[in-house]
């Protein structure tokens, strides 16, 4: 076993051990804050977001770190398609539910004089249909991750594919290749696009009440506008952590079907990218997440 293998299987252990402790944390906390009383629908998004970031790991990132110590256990292409189905699921179920957070908590903070304030009521009255939708529209726009994954493939005559190490996922011909990429990209963008604009709106919404929050510090209204605030900035900087990461995955991933190329370090680079937020999210919800951290502590 070569030194860079040694170092890419450390930091995919490193990565997938801090996030599958770090949501099995928060979602724990969140199982016990249900059991003791009703969750917000706040906690809810974020317990989902939990389970399916604790998911997606496993899925994906415990093969890839076991491979690159040259342990693998999916070796037929049933388990492949297994494994990549539930990773293409799982990943579309994040960035729907960071999406939805993130219209949420827009319309939590927006004030009540405001039409988008009525958003709030409806999202909660027909809550559990949404989150059905979501899942629907998960597990009908993943099937294609189910069709093309193969166990084992010659790696040197592979032209339109993607190699994980572990797998292969092998697509007939250029067009069915760029093409299954593109519809991906299209899925993803609306719900991205749908983040930053909300997003945006958050930040404007809280530069404009800083000044208000300082002159009412010590009420209790301002104890409660702060914790939204705090649940605010918490959504923003998922969502800007998931664009970032997003961005530089897509970039490669660009160059990847432009050039035609199958190097197996730009597609662990790609999913190092797509392990990292499903990562950081339990360190970020907790940081900003007052009301969780003092559940932990109990």
């Amino acid at each position: 076993m070569d030194i860079e293998s040694i170092i890419i299987g450390f930091i995919f252990c490193l990565t997938t051990s801090i996030g599958i402790v770090g949501n099995v944390i928060v979602l724990a906390v969140l199982v016990w804050s249900a059991y003791q009383d009703k969750l917000l629908s706040s906690e809810v998004i974020l317990s989902n977001l939990a389970l399916s970031n604790l998911i997606f790991l496993l899925s994906g990132g415990i093969p890839t770190a076991l491979f690159k110590f040259r342990i693998k256990y999916l070796n037929t292409d049933a388990d492949c398609k297994a494994d990549i189905y539930m990773i293409r699921i799982f990943r579309t179920m994040i960035i729907n539910l960071t999406c939805l957070l993130s219209c949420f908590q827009y319309a939590v903070i927006t004030s009540p004089s405001s039409r988008m304030f009525c958003l709030k009521a409806k999202m909660q009255k027909y809550f559990v249909l949404i989150m059905i939708f979501l899942y629907i529209i998960s597990i009908s726009s993943s099937v294609y991750g189910a069709l093309y994954p193969v166990a084992n493939a010659n790696t040197s005559t592979l032209m339109y594919a993607f190699d994980l190490g572990y797998c292969f996922v092998i697509y007939p011909n250029g067009f069915i290749f760029q093409m299954t990429g593109f519809m991906n990209f299209a899925q993803d963008l609306i719900f991205l696009t749908l983040m930053v604009v909300t997003s945006i709106c958050i930040l404007v919404i809280l530069y404009r009440h800083g000044k208000q929050m300082k002159s009412i510090r010590h009420s209790k209204e301002n104890q409660e506008t702060s914790a939204e605030h705090r649940a605010s900035k918490a959504t923003v900087t998922l969502v800007l952590l998931y664009e970032i990461l997003y961005g530089i995955e897509c970039a490669v991933w660009f160059y990847q079907l432009s050039a035609s190329t199958n190097h197996l370090i730009l597609n662990d680079v790609r999913h190092f990218l797509s392990l990292a937020f499903p990562s950081f999210f339990p360190e970020i919800i907790l940081f900003f997440n007052q009301k969780l951290r003092k559940r932990l502590h109990c």
